[in-house]
């Protein structure tokens, strides 16, 4: 893999840091912003997802869904789909606590952005794990 090929994968894993990083910062700043700290979970987990993608020379379309995002991964990392099964649920934070909903209001609990945080380094540390010495290495 080229030097640029590995530096735009690292570029998405940073981005996908610093969205880890805001997620555990406003979960513990004010009890009003969990929906916030859920929407950068997704966007973690969306980031090291495609981030692993590139990585694999993946062409992948605009989506949020995390379970298309590990679906389209599964040729890759064949038991990624049964060691994530669980993060599929941080595709709701994409869009639905984001803007408000006409038919629904999204009262998000400090155990659920709690949850969403801990899928979110779930899904950091088996991208890392699979790439293992590959980020280190160019």
């Amino acid at each position: 893999m080229s030097t640029h090929k590995m530096d735009t994968v690292r570029a998405w894993f940073k981005k996908a840091d610093n969205d880890l990083k805001v997620a555990e910062m406003t979960l513990n700043q004010d009890d009003s912003l969990y929906d916030i700290a859920c929407f950068h979970a997704q966007q973690c987990a969306e980031k090291y997802l495609k981030g692993f993608l590139v990585y694999n020379e993946v062409d992948f379309p605009k989506t949020r869904s995390i379970e298309y995002l590990i679906f389209i991964c599964k040729p890759f990392a064949p038991a990624i789909q049964s060691i994530l099964t669980d993060v599929e649920v941080l595709s709701i934070y994409a869009v639905e606590t984001r803007y408000p909903m006409d038919d629904a209001t999204y009262d998000i609990t400090r155990q659920e952005a709690q949850k969403a945080i801990v899928l979110a380094q779930k899904v950091k540390s088996t991208i890392t794990t699979l790439m293992g010495t590959n980020l280190q290495s160019h």
